[in-house]
Formats: C-alpha cells, structure tokens, sequence
C-alpha cells in the first residue's frame, strides 16, 4: 500500500505535465487555482531562538490545482500506461516557483531585541496525502531562504541558504471553494555564521528554522486556452 502511495506521488510531476502543456487543439481547460493565506510562527534554533523563543511571518500558498474531475476530462491526453493510476491520484497542486512559500515579517519593537524581514522560496515539493475532506499530507521540499535580521544583542546578518524541509499538513475541506489548513515545517540549511556568510561555532550558526502555520484557502475556477 505504502508503495502504490509513493509510486503516485513520484508519478505527479509527469501527469500534470501531460494534462497542462500536452497539446490539443483549441482545447479551454478549466483549473481550479488555489489562493492562500495566513500567519507562521517561526522558532529558529541556536542562539537566535535563545535570543527570542518565536517570529513570525505570512504563510502563501499560490497554485494550480490539478483535481480528479480534470484528470477525467483530459484522461485521453494521459498515455495509456498510467491512466489507472491517474485515477488514483486525488489531486496535485502545481506551485510558482517565483512565489515565496513564506514571507518574514518580524518587526523589532519594545521588549523585543531582535527584527527580520525576507521570503523563503520552495520550488519543489513532492508529496503524499491521506484522507478525504479531512486530509493529512505529508511532504520534503527544497528551501530557499534570505532574510535580513537586525538586532541589540545578535549580529546583524544577511541570511541567504538552501535547504531541504519535512512537512505535515492538515486540511479540512468546508466546501468546494473554501479549505482550511495548519500544519508544521522543519527546515534545515547549508549552515551559515551570525554576521557573515561563512560557517561559524554551533550555536552562533542559523541552521534550522521551525515554523507553525495556519492557512484559509479559496479556489476560484480559472480558465485556461490550450494552443
């Protein structure tokens, strides 16, 4: 079972390929597009968390979603070979890559030592979901992180790393157009000093930043032309 779960999952990336950029002639696709938002907390370890126990930030989730009513429609642009699992498959979410995953947005302000500001990218993200209006999805993605931290008692550091994340996500489905999301994200970064760029002692490095978050989603229908 586990495995029929991680053959679909490695499987999403060439079914959504196929249903949106396979030609066809003339064809209007309708995809619904998923629009979220919401508030992320975020524990960094080391001497930054020490510094201040939680930041905190906007959680986004902008995508293409590629439901099984689509995948029905379009089953004849799918090759034969993986039409039955296609069927399997409840729904791919297809993110741009040029919007940030997360926006930092954690002022400094009295009884507060520390302030940052930036965006954490995640280009990739292969997943594998649980469940039906109430859903558990589990997934890795790839990070990219900058952030500008200012602070009384730390070094102020411009942060730019990749990394690698592990995610738990839930989401209840309260109607067709409307989800509600929380889940936990732990990232784990090429690990860079307090000041500067290079790597520094334990404790003075921003490797791992934890984050809990809480979303609303609305999906509007989109229509799309096929050339």
């Amino acid at each position: 079972m586990f495995g029929m779960r991680v053959r679909i999952a490695l499987s999403t990336a060439l079914l959504w390929v196929v249903v949106l950029v396979a030609p066809a002639s003339g064809e209007e696709l309708k995809v619904p597009i998923n629009i979220g938002v919401g508030p992320a907390f975020l524990h960094f370890s080391g001497a930054v968390g020490s510094d201040q126990t939680w930041h905190t930030g906007i959680e986004l989730d902008l995508a293409a979603v590629i439901d099984q009513e689509t995948i029905r429609k379009q089953q004849h642009r799918i090759p034969r070979q993986y039409r039955a699992l296609a069927k399997q498959v409840k729904e791919i979410k297809v993110g741009y890559i040029f919007v940030p995953d997360m926006l930092i947005i954690s002022p400094q302000y009295d009884g507060r030592n520390t302030g940052m500001y930036g965006a954490t990218w995640r280009p990739l993200s292969p997943g594998i979901s649980f469940g039906g209006d109430v859903k558990l999805l589990v997934s890795a993605g790839v990070l990219l992180t900058y952030l500008y931290m200012h602070s009384d008692t730390l070094s102020d550091t411009h942060f730019l790393r990749p990394g690698l994340d592990g995610r738990a996500e839930l989401t209840w489905r309260i109607s067709d157009s409307w989800l509600l999301s929380g889940g936990w994200s732990s990232g784990f970064y090429i690990p860079q000093k307090l000041g500067g760029f290079g790597l520094g002692d334990a404790p003075d490095n921003i490797w791992h930043i934890g984050r809990g978050y809480g979303l609303l989603h609305y999906r509007l229908p989109y229509a799309v032309n096929i050339p």
